[in-house]
């Protein structure tokens, strides 16, 4: 079951994550380490070899942008959730 097919039946939104549990788990990693890659992205992200990788690649965003995503991504599944529960509880 993918997410997107949780917008005709979102009360399998709940199931969905359930299903996933330990794929998401690596987002708990990443999110515990990323202080530890903002530290070494302040102490090297000013580097000849980040800004040649950026422009060899056509990348708008600095890498840094890049290690905020999967935060980003962790936090708008857990209000998706909020906002899921919110409404099933107004259902019922």
């Amino acid at each position: 079951m993918e997410l997107e097919n949780c917008a005709e039946n979102p009360e399998l939104v709940g199931t969905c994550f359930l299903k996933r549990k330990e794929e998401l788990q690596v987002y708990e990693k990443y999110c515990q380490n990323k202080p530890r890659s903002e530290v070494v992205w302040r102490q090297c992200g000013d580097s000849l070899f980040f800004q040649e990788c950026q422009k060899k690649l056509d990348h708008k965003l600095s890498l840094d942008a890049y290690l905020l995503k999967p935060v980003q991504r962790i936090t708008k599944y857990q209000l998706m959730l909020k906002v899921h529960t919110v409404k099933m509880s107004a259902i019922q």
